[in-house]
């Protein structure tokens, strides 16, 4: 599978390169310095796409906020000093889209289906609308100051957000999008979280899930601070027991401040940006870590001791310049890490070398992203069991990739409607070439299938024919053993 790395930075202000004239009244004034998010393929490194006139909101605190969201389809961000989010198409290097929001954005998160779009604002206040309708269907005073991180369970039945207050809290879907909620978020216990965790005394730089759904047992939430920890949260003991939960955090003390993470997507190992410049791996499953991982304190502190399964990966060229964001691939093979002085840097984890380091920003890397290849000016469809592409005009392209705009108020109606997008020139009279593919495909194979178990088939007809001259071997030798027996009782006789 191939992978794009997407990247941006807030530039220095005093970057006149960086500062564009925009006339627009749907982007920040031209004080605020404009960037370009570039997309790179990750294993070859070269040039593959740009996202020009991206303006994105400062963090409000060093690594502490990873605001763009990037899939297969878009590309969504938050825009600075307004109350807007730029959508992104792969065909287009301009925004498609300049959506109004009720308040400025720190951080967006579309959930793994494309059903929801979450957002996070600067005010501490969550968001959540339906992407194919643009209904708002949950507001909440989610957190207290800056809403940095959002990340969504596998399943979608949970979404969790962290912010500059310190604290992590976990959201049902259900009780976000109920009727009741709708009616006073203020006193409806549908606003309170279904767990929350409150260990860390610094803002949050770093939020992660392990894979899988919610409902699975075990399920991690891994979260960073601006001091020096990592914190392992249990899911499902949170919404058991929160008291216990409280307790039961395992806390992985670094010896710098912790300004970015990454999780592998199978636990097997967190990966903690230093504001130092280093880049620690902590392996969650060799047999040392087990033993350290059950002591009573539930701390466990990286230095000389732990080299065995914890120890630097990776350390920049230029001494304390900070890692503020790291993205890792699907495969967990290849580790993307931006750096305060605006270089990333990909690094092979197998062999802990630098593949190559991507062009420079002239700011600090606060939006790093790996997303798979989209295929921006076509579609696939299948035909007679090939994947062929086929060219959309870009009027389709656009369309494809469009929101609607999004509601400023809650949708309070009683009955709600399911929103599929159904292409123009659809006949529901005419059978679509995918499903004849796969019919014929599945009837080729029924017919392999069938060939294969019938008595006159080649396949058959040779094991037996092997079979055969096997038993003919045995007869042969049986038969030359029983002529040789023959012959000496022969000759025993004619002796008497």
């Amino acid at each position: 599978m191939e992978e794009l790395v997407l990247y941006g930075a807030v530039p220095r202000p005093d970057d006149s390169t960086t500062t564009a004239n925009n006339t627009s009244s749907s982007l920040p004034p031209p004080t605020h310095p404009l960037t370009v998010l570039a997309v790179h393929d990750l294993r070859r490194g070269t040039p593959v796409h740009a996202f020009k006139k991206a303006a994105l909101p400062v963090p409000p605190a060093a690594g502490s906020s990873a605001p763009v969201d990037a899939s297969f389809t878009r590309v969504c961000a938050p825009v600075a000093n307004a109350a807007h989010l730029s959508v992104y198409s792969w065909a287009r290097e301009a925004p498609d889209q300049q959506l109004v929001v009720p308040e400025k954005l720190a951080s967006v998160r579309v959930s793994p289906s494309g059903i929801w779009l979450a957002a996070g604002a600067a005010s501490g206040r969550f968001y959540l609308w339906e992407s194919a309708s643009g209904s708002l269907v949950a507001v909440r005073d989610a957190h207290y100051q800056a809403l940095t991180h959002i990340e969504w369970a596998a399943d979608e039945s949970f979404v969790v957000t962290a912010a500059a207050d310190n604290r992590v809290r976990a959201w049902r879907l259900t009780d976000l999008v109920r009727e009741s909620s709708s009616t006073n978020t203020s006193t409806d216990a549908a606003a309170k979280p279904a767990a929350e965790w409150t260990g860390h005394n610094f803002p949050i730089t770093g939020l992660c899930l392990g894979y899988g759904p919610a409902s699975a047992p075990g399920l991690r939430v891994y979260s960073s601070c601006a001091g020096n920890t990592v914190r392992i949260h249990d899911l499902e003991l949170a919404l058991a027991s929160p008291k216990t939960a409280a307790n039961s955090d395992f806390t992985l003390v670094f010896p710098a401040k912790v300004t970015s993470l990454a999780v592998d997507p199978a636990d097997r190992a967190v990966y903690a940006g230093l504001a130092s410049g280093s880049i620690y791996s902590v392996s969650l499953y060799t047999p040392s870590a087990s033993i350290l991982f059950k002591n009573a304190s539930n701390v466990l502190t990286i230095d000389d001791s732990t080299a065995s399964f914890a120890a630097p990966v990776w350390a920049s060229p230029v001494q304390g310049t900070a890692v503020t964001a790291l993205a890792l691939s699907f495969d967990a093979t290849v580790l993307a890490a931006g750096t305060a002085d605006g270089v990333v840097t990909i690094i092979d984890l197998p062999t802990q070398t630098v593949s190559r380091t991507l062009p420079r920003h002239s700011g600090p890397i606060t939006a790093l992203r790996i997303v798979s290849r989209p295929m921006p000016q076509a579609h696939t469809q299948l035909h007679r069991g090939k994947v062929s592409a086929v060219a959309l005009t870009p009027e389709q392209t656009t369309d494809y990739h469009r929101l609607p705009q999004l509601k400023r108020s809650l949708d309070v109606e009683t009955s709600h409607d399911v929103w599929i997008n159904i292409p123009d020139n659809f006949n529901e009279n005419e059978e679509d070439d995918a499903f004849k593919a796969v019919d014929s495909m599945l009837e080729s194979m029924g017919r392999g299938a069938s060939e294969f178990g019938s008595e006159t088939s080649e396949s058959v007809l040779r094991t037996r024919l092997q079979k055969v001259e096997e038993e003919s071997q045995q007869l042969r030798a049986m038969y030359s053993e029983l002529s040789s027996m023959h012959a000496a009782l022969w000759k025993i006789h004619q002796s008497k």
